[in-house]
């Protein structure tokens, strides 16, 4: 055998052995890199991996889909992953079963979704810390109202009655006269009777008892005086057994008056005796 030949015979082996073992590396790792993607998708199923479809009909051209995968794991869905979970999808040439038993499981799916993505919200507005009102500056406080205050309208006060509505219904012994008091003008808010044949204690006592009788709660005020209350009506009586006596000022009251008569005088309210 010449050595050329031989020589040639030895390059050519070693390049065949040279691409077998190449071919066998290049296989070995590839090989081992689906082992490991393999790996890596049965890890992400086994910690609760989930698609959830959201949207998933035949007009649909999309499927969204919310993965949680390991921060190791950043692999896309396979194929057959997503033809299991829409069929139509992967196949759009599938014929879809439009029977009401479908239609309603797909509606219950639909409202199921809706129902996880309001959950999912809900849990992000749990974790959301609670958001605070602005600090109110110069410029956001409020301006008063321009428009006037109304005048709130006064209430008027109470009509005070006159001594005839205050005494109406009474009845009284037929020697007792009207009679008026010197230097005063007449008012509807007092008045005076006179007798000119009883006593004082038997006059005071019959206009007493006709007080009480017309509904008047009677306290005495000194010894020839009372206060007549009804309500919130209030009257006094005041019994005067010598109506022609001068007063301190030399004034007299009742000049046609004789020393024997008795005057009795009513006014509205408690206070003193108008002049």
């Amino acid at each position: 055998m010449k050595p050329v030949v031989v020589i040639a015979f030895y390059v050519w082996l070693a390049l065949t052995v040279a691409i077998v073992l190449g071919r066998l590396a290049r296989w070995t790792a590839s090989r081992q890199a689906a082992k490991r993607r393999r790996k890596a998708r049965e890890l992400a199923r086994s910690q609760g991996t989930m698609f959830a479809v959201d949207t998933i009909s035949p007009e649909s051209d999309t499927i969204d889909l919310d993965a949680e995968f390991p921060p190791p794991v950043q692999t896309r869905p396979e194929k057959h992953e997503v033809a299991a979970l829409a069929p139509v999808l992967v196949d759009p040439t599938r014929e879809v079963d439009q029977s009401p038993a479908v239609e309603e499981r797909r509606e219950a799916d639909r409202r199921m979704g809706d129902r996880r993505a309001i959950e999912r919200r809900l849990a992000t507005f749990a974790s959301e810390p609670p958001a605070r009102a602005p600090t109110p500056t110069p410029s956001m406080a409020p301006t008063p109202s321009m428009a006037p205050t109304p005048t709130p309208t006064p209430t008027p006060a109470p009509a005070v009655p006159s001594i005839a509505q205050l005494l109406a219904g009474i009845a009284i012994a037929t020697d007792l006269e009207p009679i008026d008091p010197s230097g005063s003008t007449r008012s509807d808010q007092s008045t005076a009777l006179i007798s000119r044949q009883r006593p004082a204690h038997q006059v005071g006592t019959e206009i007493a008892d006709e007080l009480e009788r017309l509904g008047f709660e009677l306290t005495p005020i000194g010894e020839a005086a009372l206060l007549a209350s009804r309500g919130s009506n209030a009257l006094t009586v005041a019994i005067d057994p010598a109506p022609n006596t001068p007063d301190a000022d030399g004034h007299v009251r009742f000049p046609t008056a004789n020393a024997t008569d008795v005057v009795v005088e009513f006014w509205v309210g408690s206070g003193p005796r108008p002049s």
